[in-house]
């Protein structure tokens, strides 16, 4: 990593060619810890301009970018592509290691396509693996379902249950009406 960045502050070349895209991420951070702001830009267009690896894998540079506020043009696209094809990050693998700001910022989108019941789905999948050891209600401590509670009434205003058909709402939105607000019940 350091011969790239020693490379770039003596030739202002670099050759993104022969490093995995994690190694490229890796060299954005140092370049914002350097405060190379030519740098930074250079990087983030680079990885715009390479969409196949934003589809591929979102959630590890959704990690990096929100660490880092100069990363913004990055950030934007990554939204936009995770906004017009939302499947790519809820039905990650690594979806359930997002930590909350980052869950918080993506449900915040008014533009995801996708189904509403899919992201409440997504949503329940990332708060019992992210949250707990077992979804199984009956284990839970009563620390552990107001905590659950506390998680999902601060998310209930970012999921539009007023698009989710009566039948799924019933199968699927209910069974946790004890941690619903209740005037969403209703």
């Amino acid at each position: 990593m350091s011969l790239n960045v020693s490379r770039y502050l003596y030739t202002g070349i670099v050759d993104y060619d022969q490093h995995h895209k994690e190694v490229i991420l890796q060299f954005l951070v140092a370049a914002d810890e350097l405060g190379l702001s030519n740098l930074i830009q250079h990087i983030q267009d680079y990885l715009i301009d390479d969409e196949e690896y934003l589809h591929k894998d979102p959630v590890v540079p959704l990690e990096v970018i929100y660490q880092h506020e100069t990363f913004e043009n990055l950030k934007d696209y990554c939204l936009e592509i995770i906004s017009a094809e939302p499947k790519i990050l809820f039905t990650s693998q690594k979806f359930t290691s997002l930590e909350k700001p980052i869950i918080t910022m993506v449900l915040q989108r008014d533009d995801l396509k996708m189904k509403e019941i899919e992201i409440w789905e997504s949503f329940l999948r990332w708060l019992f693996v992210h949250n707990l050891k077992s979804d199984d209600e009956s284990t839970w401590s009563s620390e552990t379902s107001t905590d659950i509670k506390q998680i999902v009434q601060e998310y209930t205003p970012l999921i539009r249950f007023y698009d989710i058909s009566k039948e799924d709402f019933f199968l699927k939105v209910y069974p946790y009406r004890n941690f619903l607000p209740q005037d969403l019940e209703s």
